[in-house]
């Protein structure tokens, strides 16, 4: 059958133990996220396990999101980590957007211009953010990807400031409702005909993240972790990625009661394709082989014809 109700991806552990026969007792289990969907899929649907679902809370670019029946919220930067600006078809073709624009037809030719020169799981992030930043530019612009400039590994919990979100609401969308039964694709924004709402559920969002722990950075790179000799600069120019031919064996690199809070910023170095040996080994790559190559064979074959 069709299961309408709304079930998370933690509900899928409570539910397998509940079909299970067991002597051991789950701990803490009223601590857990999940909830048993067995009664709801028993009952085809009839029974309703679940009224809400917390999607996601970012604290380092600061973005929330949260559903309760119909309604959905997002407080916040929407386009993060994702440019998701729209309603992507499945395609069909060969391009990756199905009916897309001058920019997404640009954006793939130059993607697959990359994959001539160097296999895509050698510069999966630097075809992503080339993706990312021409997406951007439909969605507020690069500061929509939410980038700063600090290096703190450890973002604190905090609560969503809805009305500094408010204030910068605008042509880019810093505060959204939609009723997902009426707008499935999330077409129209509703948060203004309904501050109130918006405020409830927020409320509530925010007592689903009152046990949550701190969050660790994931775009950050710890200067002393274990390398191999090929690492640096020019292993990054060279778009060696995952094919090193040199390794360094490792143990276990950082102790299971590792501080944290204590890494300096210093010691932090952010993941950006941009500017980077690989970012400029690509373009002197791209350039060498499809302008001046060209140009040159270009200028060689019109020598050649007015020899003759």
């Amino acid at each position: 059958f069709d299961f309408q109700g709304l079930f998370h991806v933690s509900d899928f552990f409570p539910t397998f133990m509940s079909m299970i026969k067991s002597s051991k007792k789950i701990e803490k289990a009223n601590e857990l996220d999940g909830m048993n969907q067995l009664p709801a899929l028993a009952s085809r649907g009839k029974k309703i396990v679940r009224e809400s679902v917390h999607i996601n809370r970012d604290f380092d670019r600061d973005n929330h999101a949260f559903r309760k029946g119909p309604w959905k919220i997002i407080v916040g930067r929407h386009f993060v980590p994702f440019v998701f600006n729209r309603w992507y078809a499945e395609p069909t073709g060969s391009m990756s957007v199905e009916n897309g624009d001058w920019k997404d037809r640009l954006c793939d030719i130059f993607v697959k211009a990359m994959e001539l020169i160097s296999p895509s799981y050698n510069i999966l992030f630097l075809q992503y953010f080339s993706w990312a930043l021409v997406e951007s530019f439909s969605a507020g612009g690069p500061a929509s990807m939410g980038f700063r400039g600090e290096r703190n590994l450890v973002r604190k919990q905090r609560k969503s400031d809805l009305e500094y979100w408010r204030s910068k609401h605008g042509a880019n969308p810093m505060v959204s409702l939609f009723n997902l039964d009426k707008d499935p694709e999330e077409r129209f924004n509703v948060a203004a005909d309904h501050p109130e709402l918006v405020e409830s559920l927020l409320q509530e969002a925010e007592t689903h993240m009152k046990n949550a722990p701190e969050m660790l950075r994931g775009d950050l790179v710890y200067s002393k972790s274990p390398a191999g000799p090929d690492a640096g600069f020019y292993s990054d120019f060279k778009h060696m990625g995952t094919e090193h031919t040199k390794v360094t064996p490792s143990g276990i690199f950082l102790p299971d009661d590792f501080d944290y809070s204590k890494v300096l910023e210093a010691e932090l170095n952010p993941v950006r394709p941009f500017f980077s040996p690989v970012f400029y080994g690509m373009l002197f790559k791209m350039f060498f082989l499809y302008v001046l190559t060209p140009m040159v064979l270009l200028r060689m074959l019109m020598r050649s014809t007015q020899t003759n």
